[in-house]
């Protein structure tokens, strides 16, 4: 389905891979047997290995001293109510499909915005001698939840970049581009809702902007796992990605006025 993300503790990342395979196990079976399959069992496999994550990344962020645990806690604890209200009348047809999707996409949030903020707690504070992107207003919507997403991007981003400088290897680069990938699709999606909202009249070109920018990341991944492309040169290449995107596109298309109805 998609990479795991690196939090710098190997407790956790371990928690996330399990996870994550839960996760595929539940989307392969709804797909090959739809309710009428192991669903609902592997769902509830998946609310207690959740669950489970939880308390033990709760106990490291606490033992590392970790300032915002009381945050962080309550974020976990609004998952869990969210998902188990979906599963408590039963998994069946749509509602199966729901808790499929929307388990999904409530980890790759989690991960894309809330767990990054304690990374550096592991990983020491990141040098800027090699960010590729430091955060202006001429990326700001003034969407406080597409700004956020935006800022979490850049920070991935960086971090990269970093990594790569740092000499990780080629394997690094291309799980961790798989995992931004699989963020930006969600990020996309959330904003292509967000336009729809405002009534925006450009939301079909945006729309296919978001694929290509999809279908241009995969290519790159494969360039480099068929040694096309040189790694080092692979935060260059995610600055225009990024940037050129959000000032073109998205800046423009949240500040222009609704459709009249």
């Amino acid at each position: 389905m998609y990479a795991v993300p690196k939090s710098g503790n190997n407790f956790i990342d371990a928690n996330h891979i399990g996870l994550v395979r839960i996760l595929e196990d539940l989307e392969n079976d709804w797909k090959l047997h739809g309710s009428s399959g192991n669903v609902e069992k592997i769902a509830h496999k998946f609310l207690s290995a959740l669950q489970s994550h939880f308390r033990h990344e709760e106990i490291i962020l606490q033992g590392a001293g970790y300032e915002d645990i009381g945050t962080h806690t309550q974020k976990h604890r609004r998952i869990e109510h969210l998902l188990y209200s979906v599963i408590s009348s039963g998994l069946f047809g749509a509602t199966a499909f729901y808790f499929v999707d929307k388990s999904q996409s409530t980890v790759i949030q989690h991960e894309l915005v809330e767990d990054q903020e304690y990374w550096n707690l592991f990983a020491g504070q990141d040098s800027k001698d090699h960010h590729v992107i430091e955060w202006s207003s001429e990326y700001e919507t003034g969407i406080e939840e597409i700004d956020l997403h935006h800022k979490s991007l850049v920070n991935y981003i960086n971090r990269l970049n970093i990594r790569v400088n740092d000499g990780q290897d080629e394997n690094m680069v291309v799980s961790e581009l798989k995992q931004l990938c699989a963020y930006s699709m969600h990020h996309f999606k959330e904003e292509e809702i967000s336009l729809e909202k405002l009534g925006n009249a450009g939301l079909h070109y945006h729309r296919r902007a978001h694929d290509v920018l999809i279908k241009d990341l995969r290519t790159a991944i494969d360039e480099i796992i068929n040694g096309e492309i040189d790694v080092h040169e692979i935060g260059g290449y995610l600055k225009f990605w990024f940037a050129n995107h959000v000032a073109v596109f998205d800046v423009p298309s949240f500040s222009e006025p609704k459709n009249e109805t």
